[in-house]
């Protein structure tokens, strides 16, 4: 679904991903694969590698979307779930959207009883990290 716009930017996209189940709204999962996977693309450097993988854990399976984009400075990282919220305000235009991609996700994650968390380093890329319960929410 992300393929076309990773290969307008050159972009190669390298997925390890061992069959994982999980119980949840697979739409809404989707939503949140999909949303890491375009932001991913739209804020990497052309000819950059996105690499996503999923291991699992006890109870616990986890996603990993990993990016060689330009990163997201340390005194932002606090803030990238919160809604309306953009980095870079001089990119919304170019970019577009409107600041609530990663709120969504965190919502969508957290009602599935998981957690998101991120890791960036400007210019060195970032990681998305989503974990879900493998088990069923009681």
């Amino acid at each position: 679904m992300v393929q076309p716009l990773a290969d307008d930017k050159s972009v190669t996209i390298q997925a390890d991903l061992p069959e994982t189940e999980i119980t949840g709204d697979a739409g809404r999962i989707a939503q949140v694969v999909t949303n890491l996977l375009t932001n991913a693309i739209r804020y990497n450097q052309t000819g950059g590698s996105i690499q996503v993988k999923v291991d699992r854990f006890d109870h616990t399976a986890s996603l990993s979307v990993i990016d060689t984009g330009v990163g997201i400075a340390q005194s932002d990282l606090p803030h990238v779930f919160e809604r309306f919220y953009r980095v870079d305000k001089a990119r919304t235009r170019e970019a577009g959207g409107a600041g609530l991609g990663l709120a969504i996700c965190k919502t969508i994650v957290e009602a599935h009883g998981g957690h998101i968390a991120v890791t960036s380093a400007e210019n060195q890329g970032t990681t998305f990290t989503v974990q879900l319960p493998t088990d069923p929410m009681i």
